[in-house]
């Protein structure tokens, strides 16, 4: 009796574990029958009918039927995914603005680089003559 107990115990659980975590796993709205609250205690709380309900009426798509879910639609080439381009936009984007923020970190440091010089030699900052302090 024993060696027909043992095994069956084993089985169920296993089943039961396997549609309890399945019926968690399945996003919300692709389950079939009944809401995703009743199939959790459903599978619980019914030893073999539970997961076996769950297996055949509530799963997206049935376990044993041969047919796969649709695969998603993906645009044919790069040029038709609009996430892409939004994606090279943004990168192009930010590429110009560093750029723009090079060069004019470049043109400040070239105008600091110009009055240093003109202070060393004792030129006014605005109209290039000698200052009248010096």
């Amino acid at each position: 009796m024993a060696r027909i107990l043992v095994p069956t115990a084993i089985l169920l659980v296993a089943l039961t574990l396997f549609a309890l975590f399945d019926a968690l796993l399945t996003p919300a709205g692709r389950h079939r029958g009944m809401p995703k609250w009743a199939w959790i205690p459903t599978v619980l709380l019914l030893p073999l009918a539970g997961p076996l309900l769950w297996l055949f009426l509530g799963r997206p798509v049935p376990l044993f039927s041969g047919r796969t879910a649709a695969p998603a639609s993906r645009p044919a080439s790069p040029d038709d995914d609009d996430e892409f381009l939004r994606t090279l936009r943004v990168q192009r984007a930010q590429t110009e603005r560093a750029r723009n923020l090079d060069r004019r970190e470049a043109e400040l440091r070239a105008r600091e680089e110009e009055l240093r010089r003109r202070r060393e030699r004792g030129e006014d900052d605005a109209t290039g003559e000698p200052d009248a302090d010096a």
